[in-house]
């Protein structure tokens, strides 16, 4: 079972993921993104780093499968309710929609006619090059396009009640 997170093994022998990983980090440092994309190759520092209590992110959007594909529909379910469990732990201000109201056709073209996928597409069928992370995702980045206004207005509302009961604390200490 994959609730547990593990380490990525570095195939490559390169340091290319962790290479990646701290420049990510050092741009969210600088940036102070709205936005964090993560698979489940990083669910293992999710649990085990304490980058996560230094950055702060309005919306988390996670993929997870390619690691587990062996998994059984429940072990996948479980390990999907841990992560989303595990984000709102760590990020307890970023928005986590959990519900299943909305679908989102990411194929926009990455299965082609008779099932093949397209080199360009996934250079080994298995990673996605960034051609096909643009079929994959634009659907995603439209979504967040729509929904970070939203949660905006909702953080400002939360402000707004906040100050307001901070406002009232002091009236009825005094009554």
């Amino acid at each position: 079972m994959t609730i547990l997170a593990n380490k990525s093994e570095d195939y490559e022998e390169d340091g290319r993921w962790l290479s990646l990983h701290e420049r990510f980090v050092s741009e969210a440092r600088k940036y102070e993104p709205e936005v964090l994309w993560i698979g489940d190759y990083a669910i293992y520092h999710l649990v085990n780093s304490d980058i996560w209590n230094r950055i702060s992110f309005k919306f988390i959007v996670f993929m997870i499968g390619s690691n587990n594909h062996g998994d059984s529909d429940d072990q996948s379910a479980a390990c999907i309710n841990t992560i989303c469990a595990l984000i709102t732990d760590k990020q307890t201000q970023a928005y986590l929609k959990r519900s299943r109201d909305q679908f989102l056709n990411s194929d926009s073209g990455l299965v082609r006619p008779y099932v093949t996928i397209s080199h360009h597409d996934m250079f080994d069928y298995f990673h996605l090059r960034q051609k096909g992370y643009e079929k994959v995702f634009d659907p995603v980045y439209d979504l967040l396009l729509q929904t970070l206004p939203k949660v905006k207005v909702e953080q400002k509302e939360r402000r707004k009640r906040a100050l307001n009961v901070q406002h009232m604390l002091p009236m009825s200490f005094y009554l």
